[in-house]
């Protein structure tokens, strides 16, 4: 912004307009003049948004409260406006179909609340009381207003009665050794985090407090660790060199133990012959069949893979009976699926020869969706 005029005074508060007449009199003085509005500002003084920012910050605990129940009941409705149960159209690269939106995981706890897996966040975060009032006043989180502009069902999980005690924000609050005997304050934190108070300690002040529990791991089923190496790449290329991901993270969270994975060999009828042949005398012994394939299969989480040798007039029947014998009994449904091409066995009548599984062939579980 430019202000027309120049300055009369320094110390002054306004601004002479260029058309004032030089001869005017005293009395006039201030006629023409532009108020400078820098002038009403104390450069000195704090602003009142650091101050209200400050005082806020420090009473934030005792005067944030939250309604769980009002909470739980307003997000019932947006999960209706949001078309909780209705299936939307997902484009595919083959096309699109038709898929119910993936809901968004919220937890309340009686300190915090926690989005999707985490991580947990605390009443005390400004951001997190905007959420939560978001949700109060029967609106849609505006910090999901961008990742979902369409709004998102959510799958609430009430813990009102516990207390989530994070164990990430424990830093080391002693003093630092050295040699001689002499004591230092530690470098590596700040002498404000060895003096303040513990604020993730569960409250016992009020009776109300006491009832509560404590908490101190994410809810849900924890990642295995093969499955957060399925979300790895298996290999990139960097300067012109292929290097394997996924087996040397594998390796390293294993200690160098079982980063391959199991291999098992099914015990089929096929190879019970086999068996059967190789335990007689090496005259005697008949000719091997040429009719025999052999097949890899790796499990749905990509942890196993099991060799099967059958003969060609078997069935997918048979092939997906000898899988099931060594898989746990509370296993999801899955699918036989080739990797390339990319085919999913579901007919059980098939012979192997038909289905074009010989003389050998790499398959893969694929659990049903």
């Amino acid at each position: 912004m430019v202000w027309v005029g120049e300055k009369s005074d320094t110390g002054s508060s306004y601004y002479n307009d260029k058309s004032s007449n030089d001869s005017d009199s005293e009395e006039d003085e201030g006629e023409g003049e532009v108020w400078r509005p820098e002038t009403s500002l104390s450069h000195n003084a704090v602003p009142d948004t650091a101050i209200a920012t400050t005082a806020r910050s420090e009473t934030v605990q005792s005067k944030f409260t939250v309604d769980y129940d009002r909470l739980i009941e307003n997000i019932k409705d947006l999960n209706v406006l949001a078309g909780e149960g209705v299936s939307k159209i997902h484009h595919t690269n083959d096309g699109a179909r038709l898929r119910l939106p993936d809901p968004v995981p919220l937890v309340f706890y009686a300190n915090g609340i926690m989005l999707f897996s985490g991580p947990f966040r605390p009443f005390s975060d400004p951001v997190t009381q905007q959420c939560v009032q978001d949700i109060h006043d029967g609106y849609f989180p505006s910090e999901l207003q961008t990742k979902f502009p369409d709004g998102v069902p959510f799958v609430v999980t009430d813990y009102r009665d516990t207390y989530f005690k994070d164990t990430r924000r424990e830093v080391f609050r002693g003093a630092g050794q050295v040699l001689g005997g002499e004591t230092r304050p530690s470098r590596l934190v700040p002498e404000s985090k060895t003096t303040e108070k513990n604020h993730d300690s569960a409250p016992t002040n009020t009776p109300e407090h006491t009832q509560l529990k404590i908490a101190t791991q994410l809810p849900g089923a924890k990642m295995t660790v093969g499955q957060f190496l399925q979300k790895l790449p298996k290999s990139v290329v960097k300067d012109g060199k292929v290097i394997d991901i996924r087996n040397s993270v594998g390796e390293n969270l294993t200690d160098g133990k079982g980063g391959q994975p199991a291999v098992t060999v099914v015990e089929t009828d096929t190879v019970k012959d086999i068996k059967r042949r190789l335990e007689g005398s090496e005259d005697r012994r008949p000719m091997t069949p040429r009719n025999i394939t052999t097949l890899r299969v790796k499990s749905d989480t990509g942890n196993h893979t099991y060799i099967l040798k059958m003969k060609f007039q078997e069935t997918i029947r048979d092939l997906r009976k000898y899988i099931d014998l060594h898989r746990s009994s509370n296993s999801q449904p899955y699918n036989i699926v080739s990797a390339y091409p990319s085919k999913i066995f579901d007919d059980e009548k098939v012979s192997l020869l038909d289905a074009g599984l010989t003389p050998n062939a790499v398959l893969h579980l694929r659990v049903r969706k």
